[in-house]
């Protein structure tokens, strides 16, 4: 098959009688063939193209059969590209999709609805039972005992290490939390900086997780509860180690997670 790339430019005038014969007629297209610099050109063939896509698309796309004078097909066929900057009866919208590979120490989960999970299912009554005022926390000093010990080994180092880390909050109202802290904080420090792209970027998987369906009501409080849960120890632990300014971060993420499951009705969860 031969190949032949002629482009060309020409205005449309916007006026009603374009807009009907975009919606009623075809462009046509005729193929000559010139023998030399001083012969004429004799006809070849033809193709046709609706142009009523256009009306409100920026672009068309089409392999147009090849007809001869008859309009009968004669084999083959006229590849068309036809591309306006407006379409006529309005804008075109077009969603385009990416998957974006992030590299580095965050997230340290693969997905927003992944949490780390307890290692048994009686960790959340013995953790409850351990902490029964959590705003007295960071002023007492309790007793290290053997079932407090049992509890933090459930602690991961990421949780040890970095308790503000973004891939720890679970909660969307907590999140929006902790974004408008950051912005009020310091909005020119880099590490404030990174930390509010970071907090937003959690937030957005967090939103697009539930809207597409990932997550559902059910998993979400869920997932809030059992974070709320492994916090209070986390809590606890930061409160034992001295780390009093981040235990009451802490617990007051565990507020606000609290107060947001409280908004939920029972049998919705």
């Amino acid at each position: 098959a031969d190949r032949v790339d002629y482009l060309a430019r020409f205005p449309i005038e916007r006026t009603k009688s374009t807009l009907i014969n975009f919606q009623r007629r075809k462009a046509q297209f005729d193929i000559f063939y010139k023998k030399g610099i001083f012969s004429g050109q004799q006809f070849i063939c033809k193709a046709f193209v609706s142009l009523n896509h256009l009306l409100d698309h920026c672009s068309l796309e089409i392999h147009a059969p090849l007809v001869n004078e008859a309009r009968k097909p004669i084999g083959g066929y006229l590849e068309v590209e036809i591309r306006i900057r407006k379409p006529l009866t309005g804008n075109e919208l077009v969603v385009h999709e990416e998957k974006v590979l992030v590299i580095g120490e965050w997230p340290v989960q693969t997905s927003v609805h992944q949490t780390v999970r307890a290692s048994n299912e009686s960790f959340g009554s013995a953790a409850e039972k351990a902490i029964p005022s959590l705003s007295k926390i960071p002023t007492q000093n309790k007793k290290a005992s053997s079932e407090n010990e049992g509890m933090f080994s459930i602690l991961t180092k990421g949780e040890v290490d970095d308790p503000m880390n973004p891939a720890l909050i679970d909660s969307n109202n907590a999140l929006e939390y902790e974004i408008e802290q950051a912005k009020a904080e310091n909005s020119s420090d880099p590490a404030a900086l990174a930390r509010i792209s970071n907090l937003e970027l959690k937030l957005g998987c967090l939103e697009g997780a539930v809207g597409n369906g990932e997550i559902d009501l059910k998993g979400y409080c869920k997932m809030v509860d059992e974070r709320m849960k492994r916090d209070k120890v986390l809590a606890l632990y930061l409160s034992k180690k001295g780390r009093n300014e981040e235990a009451k971060r802490v617990m007051r993420r565990i507020r606000i997670m609290k107060e947001e499951l409280e908004g939920v009705p029972e049998e919705s969860r």
